[in-house]
């Protein structure tokens, strides 16, 4: 079987794939933390979240679709990593988002 990708490869798609999404998930946080009190861009936030959370299951499946089918650990392993960290931050996120939002609302109704 050939590898999906070589051992030298794996440190720079591996290094691209985290900074892309440390990148991702510190905007949506800061959007959060920026426009959750004032009851802004609530759609948008919440369906970068979904986007994240759903990008994250397929980079994560397609990691355990690699280790199933017998790739090298530096095919799979980076791709479990990646799309575990987006899954799981972008899983966690939707319910506090929605909580964020729902607090600002009872603010605003109440004021």
């Amino acid at each position: 079987m050939t590898h999906w990708w070589t051992a030298s490869d794996a440190g720079l798609y591996t290094g691209i794939a985290g900074l892309l999404a440390g990148l991702a998930i510190g905007l949506v946080v800061t959007g959060l933390r920026v426009l959750a009190p004032s009851a802004v861009a609530r759609g948008p936030l919440i369906g970068a979240l979904y986007v994240l959370a759903f990008s994250g299951g397929l980079t994560l499946g397609a990691g355990i679709l690699g280790a199933l089918v017998d790739q090298p650990a530096h095919v799979w392993l980076p791709l479990v990593g990646v799309g575990g960290v987006l899954a799981v931050a972008g899983g966690v996120l939707i319910p506090i988002t929605r909580l964020a939002y729902r607090r600002a609302a009872d603010r605003r109704s109440a004021g």
